[in-house]
């Protein structure tokens, strides 16, 4: 496994518990965070989302954090 795999793993391993000391030692200083997640339907029911993230790495860190998402069906 490569450098940069390596720090996406223990990013997202650390995502998954919440562990917010961790998350932040794999991102750079300046690292650039953005996007927003809708998920209340009006009509109700559960909206199924596909997602890819893509990840920026600069010096070994995470410097970007990409999410594309979109619906599928369940």
């Amino acid at each position: 496994m490569t450098a940069n795999k390596k720090v996406v793993q223990e990013y997202m391993d650390a995502f998954n518990v919440t562990d917010h000391a961790r998350i932040l030692a794999c991102l750079t200083d300046d690292v650039v965070a953005e996007g927003k997640v809708h998920t209340t339907r009006k009509v109700g029911g559960v909206l199924h989302l596909a997602f890819c993230d893509v990840f920026e790495m600069r010096e070994g860190r995470i410097r970007r954090l990409t999410s594309y998402i979109a619906e599928i069906e369940g």
